[in-house]
């Protein structure tokens, strides 16, 4: 069941910067003692980093594994990649180092905002962006040249088709409030499986959000046709584009 929140709106446009954590607990904790940790310890200290400016963390509702995801947004990407931001865990008490060092998937990366997209003012939807999406879908994706196009070329025309095409037919789903668009900035991976280091290591993150009227069967829905219209770009361009997506619902912001 998803935690009540009480968070007020923030300034969506300081939020230059994003590092994406995705857990498993696996059977070595309990969900309650692992989000005890994460909410109480883990996620309140980064908090009080300068530049963190607010974070919220997911549950998935694909199926799909690791189960939890963590979003940090910052004034820059540089932050969480800091000497000062992993100097952290040098004053992690002893709950942390222990779960730390036996949690069975523990990835992160961080990203750049590329594009921002979100309603118009006169759209109802406007003003329900400030908070975390209630169900958000993440997008890892790489294309990769085969031939006829350069490599840069290549990028630069799937970002512009995406943005143009994909972004403006989500946009008509019930509920969506914004889509920003983020370039890869660094990573360490901690604990991951081949598949997960794949998706975290793409260059190309997308985040759909949706407020609470958003409905998950809509969003697996337009997800379904996305898909195939990536596979048709695809192969028209003579291209490969490695795609991995989650659906996600939110489990607590702040």
């Amino acid at each position: 069941m998803n935690s009540e929140s009480t968070v007020p709106p923030h300034n969506l446009e300081s939020d230059r910067g994003l590092l994406l954590v995705y857990s498993h607990n696996g059977t070595e904790f309990s969900d309650v003692e692992f989000n005890n940790w994460y909410d109480e310890e883990h996620i309140p200290q980064r908090l009080r980093f300068p530049g963190c400016n607010n974070a919220s963390r997911y549950q998935a509702i694909d199926s799909k594994y690791p189960p939890w995801a963590a979003l940090y947004h910052t004034t820059s990407s540089d932050i969480p990649e800091s000497e000062e931001w992993f100097k952290l865990r040098e004053v992690a008490s002893d709950t942390e180092r222990a779960i730390l060092a036996r949690l069975p998937i523990m990835t992160r990366s961080t990203f750049t905002l590329s594009s921002f997209h979100r309603p118009p003012e006169s759209e109802p939807t406007a003003g329900l962006g400030t908070g975390a999406g209630k169900v958000i879908c993440i997008v890892h994706l790489q294309v990769t040249a085969v031939e006829a196009l350069e490599q840069t070329d290549l990028e630069t025309s799937f970002i512009r088709w995406y943005q143009d095409f994909i972004i403006k037919g989500v946009s008509k789903t019930p509920g969506w409030i914004r889509s920003r668009v983020y370039n890869r900035h660094d990573g360490r991976d901690m604990k991951t499986t081949p598949e997960l280091k794949v998706a975290m290591d793409s260059g190309m993150l997308v985040i759909h959000e949706w407020n609470e009227n958003g409905d998950a069967m809509d969003v697996s829905k337009q997800e379904s046709n996305v898909s195939a219209q990536v596979q048709i770009w695809e192969k028209d361009r003579r291209c490969k584009v490695t795609r991995e997506t989650r659906i996600m619902t939110l489990y607590k912001e702040w």
